[in-house]
């Protein structure tokens, strides 16, 4: 049982240095992106931009929604007052 955690655990360490040598020696392709990757880049970054300004939007128009339906509720539920009326009524012969 101890021969296999240990191989185990050997067998991790060993794979995670392996990558680790590798990721130490960057290229000289990643440091400078091509151009296409930069449009593709720049074209991203205005997607999210304009998705961020579109989610305050929802959330602006989404208030001022909740506003409009408060005074509309308020308007329905705002009765006049009631005036009396006389039960009975003058009858002319």
């Amino acid at each position: 049982m101890w021969r296999t955690r240990f191989t185990w655990r050997r067998r991790l360490l060993s794979s995670s240095r392996r990558s680790l040598s590798r990721r130490s020696q960057p290229s000289t392709s990643s440091l400078i992106p091509p151009r296409g990757r930069r449009i593709l880049d720049s074209f991203l970054l205005l997607v999210e931009i304009s998705a961020f300004i579109g989610f305050i939007f929802i959330l602006f128009n989404g208030l001022s929604l909740i506003q409009e339906i408060n005074r509309e509720v308020v308007a329905v539920l705002d009765q006049p007052t009631l005036t009396p009326t006389a039960l009975i009524s003058a009858v002319v012969l």
